[in-house]
């Protein structure tokens, strides 16, 4: 759910494209041969909006891949760990939200009154119930090692705040995630909105917004705590506009707390301005500027060197399957967005240009690499064709 009150909205139509605002839609190849961190969970909840099955959603991280592979982009992927037990508040509204959007489509179903534009509600509803399953993240870290793509994915840190570590780290240049945390985190650069048409994408420069907003770092953590976010909720009958107002004029969250009654002095009382239930925001900041333990340093470079030999034996065994791989994918699922043709073609592709050596266990479709050599000439003429 991230930051609330309105905050990415303001943002996409308020600062987007605004010169030296520090937000604009760019080339995705203005990022050729940068290092890019990728929100798994992100991408996956992106994704399941317009798939039904695991394997549509490792084919549509194929296509995401294979954009950052034409701009010789590096990317590592991060999955998110469990999450602190203060976040729980947040996570049992989520689930309340798809419990209601069940009983909505049942309702639906059983007084059809439209057929038309029922369905359209149904798929609209439907897209909030989907919810991340273990088989979506083993078959995509499968696709990985398939692809020898680092991830990371440390059992009790969520995603969020390995973001700015990677970063501080120069473990890579830039996130790509949809979520606005990372601002809250103080990530300098972010990437996201990729439109898989135009191969654009929207860029975030941290600094350069904080110019534009004319706010410090603390100031604009406080504006996103004051909207609302996983850990705290919002004052209410405000949004992230108006509480970014309040800070710019009274300085702080303590200092805005303490004029309240000022500020709903000449509101009507149903537009008066007030604290939630939840609202530790002092415990809110200490999130969003956690160090992470030094130690974490060691637990990530051991995990990409574990995958590097990962990498390095099956090369040693001379297995490509990809093809194999991509096939299965295509023969058990008749609707994936692009045809199977021009689908082989991205797989093939893959096997030979960027020279990519798959688990031999990815799939019991595998073939032996005398199977493979034997089909070496049918596959360039299918790379001609």
């Amino acid at each position: 759910m991230g930051i609330r009150g309105g905050t990415k909205n303001y943002l996409m139509t308020t600062v987007l494209g605004v010169p030296n605002s520090g937000i604009s839609r760019v080339p995705l190849s203005k990022y050729r041969g940068k290092r890019v961190v990728i929100d798994w969970s992100n991408m996956a909840h992106r994704f399941l909006n317009r798939v039904e099955t695991v394997l549509q959603l490792v084919n549509e991280f194929i296509n995401l891949i294979h954009k950052f592979a034409r701009e010789r982009i590096t990317i590592i992927f991060v999955f998110d760990g469990k999450p602190r037990d203060e976040k729980m508040v947040a996570i049992e509204h989520r689930k309340n939200v798809k419990s209601k959007a069940f009983d909505k489509i049942s309702d639906i179903i059983a007084n059809v009154s439209n057929p038309d534009e029922d369905l359209k509600t149904i798929m609209h509803l439907a897209r909030r119930v989907k919810t991340i399953k273990p088989s979506h993240m083993d078959e995509c870290k499968k696709l990985f090692d398939v692809f020898g793509i680092h991830y990371i994915h440390l059992e009790h840190i969520e995603a969020d705040c390995i973001f700015k570590f990677l970063l501080d780290n120069d473990f890579a240049d830039v996130c790509f995630s949809g979520d606005m945390d990372l601002l809250a985190y103080g990530c300098k650069y972010i990437i996201q909105d990729l439109d898989f048409k135009e191969d654009t994408i929207v860029e975030i420069d941290y600094n350069m917004l904080l110019t534009h907003l004319r706010v410090s770092h603390q100031q604009l953590l406080m504006a996103f705590i004051l909207s609302g976010t996983d850990w705290n909720n919002g004052l209410k009958k405000t949004n992230f506009s108006k509480n970014l107002e309040f800070i710019k004029k009274y300085g702080d969250i303590p200092s805005i707390i303490a004029v309240l009654d000022e500020l709903n002095r000449d509101l009507p009382e149903d537009r008066h301005v007030g604290l939630p239930v939840r609202f530790d925001w002092e415990f809110s900041v200490s999130v969003y500027t956690e160090v992470i333990a030094p130690d974490i340093v060691d637990v990530v470079i051991t995990q990409f060197q574990h995958q590097s030999k990962q990498t390095e034996t099956m090369q040693q065994h001379g297995f490509n399957v990809l093809l194999e791989y991509g096939k299965i994918v295509l023969e058990n699922d008749a609707d994936l967005k692009y045809t199977k043709k021009y689908q082989q073609y991205v797989f093939w592709k893959y096997a030979f240009h960027l020279e990519l050596i798959p688990h031999t266990n990815i799939s019991s479709g595998c073939k032996t690499r005398a199977r493979y050599n034997s089909n070496s000439q049918q596959t360039q003429k299918k790379l001609k064709n």
